[in-house]
């Protein structure tokens, strides 16, 4: 990889994870419920008494040493800096959020709130994933069972999310449209960013993106 290649990549993932946070605290303002993973660590956090970003960094520990241990091409500072940053850049946006905006959340704002977080968000992750810099953990446990059996992306990712939506459920955390949406859609939307957008960004051909 050349120091230009690097450089793009790099500033490639980091983007991702801005995004990827934006997009999940833009769901959680517009109380539509938050991305799948989220809202089991905002349910686990409030039973611990923890801050979201705070019980997702304690969390994305456990899973990435278990990546660690049967992937670990797979971490690298994309890993690190999704691991650290995504849940305080959350409450970070969640805050701004709060104090630029004030208004009660009705359904026209709502869904402005899900149709633009979801977008975002994954078009975020998709940016994450195809840098190529290490996946955040989270990110990580699909993939490493991509490369490991004949299984497109979407439909592993779709088969996670409604996992860890249902744990959320048994935690009683925030959920809402955006998590049974994002439970569903993530993965086919993640698809169509890396093959229409992202890939030819990074110019990767489109057999890259299963």
């Amino acid at each position: 990889m050349t120091k230009r290649n690097f450089k793009k990549r790099l500033a490639a993932t980091t983007v991702g994870v801005f995004l990827c946070a934006l997009g999940i605290s833009l769901c959680l303002q517009g109380n539509v419920g938050l991305d799948p993973f989220g809202a089991f660590n905002k349910g686990m956090g409030a039973l611990l008494g923890l801050s979201l970003g705070n019980f997702q960094l304690l969390i994305n520990c456990f899973i990435i040493a278990a990546v660690f241990y049967f992937n670990r091409s797979l971490i690298g500072p994309g890993t690190l800096i999704t691991m650290v940053l995504v849940g305080y850049l959350i409450d970070l946006f969640s805050w701004l959020h709060s104090l630029l905006f004030n208004f009660s959340p009705g359904w026209l704002t709502s869904s402005i709130h899900l149709i633009a977080g979801l977008i975002i968000f994954t078009l975020g992750l998709s940016l994450h994933i195809l840098a190529d810099l290490g996946v955040g953990p989270y990110d990580a446990i699909s993939v490493t069972i991509v490369e490991r059996f004949p299984i497109p992306f979407r439909v592993c990712r779709i088969a996670q999310d409604v996992a860890f939506m249902s744990m959320a459920w048994l935690v009683k955390a925030p959920l809402g449209p955006a998590t049974i949406i994002m439970a569903f859609f993530i993965g086919p939307l993640v698809t169509f960013w890396s093959r229409r957008l992202v890939a030819p960004l990074l110019g990767l051909p489109s057999e890259a993106v299963r």
